[in-house]
């Protein structure tokens, strides 16, 4: 997970909105008239309290459209209640430093870290990416016509003997210490695949071959190189060829082919 990932969790903007909302508190208690001209201190308190409160509501804005409506509206009450326990926290914190200051903040850390790492786990080992959609046009008289939209260049109409299709993909898989750092699986994808029953047997499958008139991902030389020298370069876990299996496929339909984070290449129906 970068570190654009860390910044459209709701919770990042929450503890930002947080503190600023406890610091506001902070400062409207604080008492000026010990100060050597009070109402100078008293109109500076009144403005750094309204800068600070305009800040938050800022952060509370971001906390809502950067992730998604959708994502805050899946839980409106739990990020509410996490808003006002942290400002809860940080105001005591800062209202009262030497009684409440280091220890609640030494424990609002460790939750923030836990929290991001619970986060990063998630993303990292759950995360895909989307290389292609395949829609499919006609399947009529064991014959295949579908539009593959890959996700950088042109789409291209494929019409291939067979049923159905599936994508074969070569993968750098790496190492889960390193996805979970936020590294994602390297791909070349270079051909489409069908499925011919025709002229297929119980001991033979038969399949059709379209290689793709711009293959996505990593360049042939680049994965050559990888390939060459695997050994030697730190992180990799594996470097394979995959070939999903064959999915039975409905006309009209369209589907997305991608690759996971930690390995592997999926074909689902989107719509």
């Amino acid at each position: 997970m970068g570190f654009s990932t860390f910044l459209s969790s709701p919770y990042t903007w929450l503890v930002i909105a947080a503190f600023l909302t406890g610091a506001a508190l902070s400062r409207l208690l604080r008492w000026v008239k010990r100060s050597d001209d009070p109402a100078r201190a008293g109109a500076h308190k009144r403005s750094t309290v309204l800068l600070l409160l305009m800040l938050a509501f800022f952060s509370l804005l971001c906390a809502v459209f950067v992730p998604g409506v959708g994502r805050f509206l899946q839980d409106p009450m739990g990020l509410l209640l996490f808003y006002l326990i942290a400002s809860g926290i940080f105001f005591l914190a800062l209202r009262f430093k030497k009684l409440f200051g280091i220890p609640f903040a030494v424990l609002f850390i460790l939750l923030v870290i836990a929290v991001f790492l619970f986060l990063q786990a998630v993303v990292a080992f759950t995360g895909e990416t989307e290389i292609a959609r395949v829609k499919v046009d006609t399947i009529r008289n064991n014959i295949i016509k579908y539009e593959l939209m890959p996700a950088v260049g042109e789409p291209e109409t494929v019409v291939t003997e067979g049923v159905n299709f599936a994508p074969q993909v070569e993968l750098i898989i790496f190492n889960d210490f390193f996805v979970f750092l936020g590294a994602k699986t390297w791909y070349r994808f270079d051909a489409m695949l069908s499925y011919n029953p025709a002229k297929s047997s119980a001991t033979e499958v038969s399949f059709n071959r379209h290689p793709l008139s711009r293959p996505q991902g990593l360049s042939e030389d680049v994965f050559d190189f990888f390939m060459q020298h695997r050994d030697a370069i730190p992180g990799i876990k594996t470097i394979q060829g995959q070939i999903t299996y064959p999915l039975k496929v409905t006309q009209g339909r369209t589907y997305s082919i991608t690759v996971q984070n930690d390995g592997g290449v999926e074909v689902r129906e989107v719509r």
